[in-house]
């Protein structure tokens, strides 16, 4: 872990709206996971962390090559915020002295290393407890979290992400404006569309 940060990726959501894993659909000769956990591994901070639930050995037996470390979440179904705990508390337990952590989506395919070093720039120059991603809509992950944020992380519920934490500390926070659109694959038709991209 360099400098004591690391990456975790939530994918341990059941895609009801999709129909199907979405974290094993077909992209860039991989899937959908493993084209995220790739980009992380650009970053050079050791293995991302990536954390599973529903259907955890379906994914992992799939993604057994990939450079990761996997984590199967037993409660996924309470939401992201209880999936987002269950990474960080593991990423705390390999390294107690975690300085911060950076939070991907498994359903962000067009997510650039570009994006993401340009958060962690932001993070190593400023002293700030978050940089995040700017949207129409507010501010979201990709995000970084300095270790002074972690209890409040660690207290998420249910389906209360990141974003919710982001939030109450946008006048301590920086965002990043994308240059691209980021494009969260929910549905058929948001997967249609990425693949019309290629």
């Amino acid at each position: 872990m360099q400098d004591n940060k690391t990456i975790i990726i939530l994918a341990a959501g059941s895609a009801t709206r999709m129909g199907e894993p979405k974290q094993m659909l077909a992209y860039k000769s991989t899937t959908l996971l493993g084209h995220t956990i790739t980009t992380a591994n650009t970053l050079s901070f050791g293995k991302p962390l990536v954390v599973l639930g529903a259907n955890a050995d379906g994914i992992l037996e799939l993604h057994q090559q990939h450079q990761a470390n996997f984590v199967i979440n037993p409660t996924w179904e309470q939401g992201m915020g209880n999936s987002l705990v269950f990474g960080l508390t593991a990423a705390l337990e390999a390294e107690p002295k975690l300085e911060a952590v950076l939070v991907l989506l498994a359903d962000q395919p067009l997510v650039r290393p570009s994006h993401l070093m340009g958060i962690i720039k932001k993070y190593e120059s400023a002293a700030v407890p978050v940089i995040a991603t700017k949207y129409e809509h507010g501010a979201g992950v990709p995000a970084i979290f300095n270790k002074s944020l972690f209890p409040e992380l660690l207290e998420l519920k249910g389906d209360f992400g990141a974003r919710k934490i982001i939030r109450e500390h946008m006048d301590k926070a920086i965002v990043v404006p994308k240059k691209h659109s980021l494009l969260d694959i929910d549905t058929p038709e948001d997967y249609l569309q990425l693949r019309n991209l290629d």
